[in-house]
């Protein structure tokens, strides 16, 4: 009975280098932006309906932003207050401007 040494399929995998294909030239290749090339597989009903539904779900956020990014939460709540807070008062002139302000 072995009790220890090299077991075969033990260890880290090996890395093998991935295969690039080189285009002969520029334009043999269709210069497309990422965006216009996943909304060109979407629009395209010659494609597997899973590639597009693949496609349209990554190009999604480019497209709408989602509405939780405009929230206004309780930091930017307490921010506006503090800029606020001497705008009527007899120190006004004092304080200075706004810097949110520009002039």
């Amino acid at each position: 009975m072995a009790k220890g040494g090299a077991r075969p399929g033990a260890g880290r995998p090996r890395k093998y280098p991935v295969a690039m294909t080189i285009p002969a030239s520029p334009s043999a290749v269709q210069q497309l932006m990422p965006l216009d090339f996943l909304m060109a597989i979407f629009r395209d009903n010659r494609v597997n309906l899973d590639y597009r539904m693949r496609a349209a779900i990554a190009a999604l956020p480019f497209c709408h932003p989602r509405l939780a990014d405009n929230r206004f939460g309780k930091r930017d709540a307490a921010l506006e207050n503090a800029y606020a807070a001497g705008e009527n008062s007899e120190w006004a002139d004092e304080l200075g401007a706004d810097p949110r302000i520009a002039n």
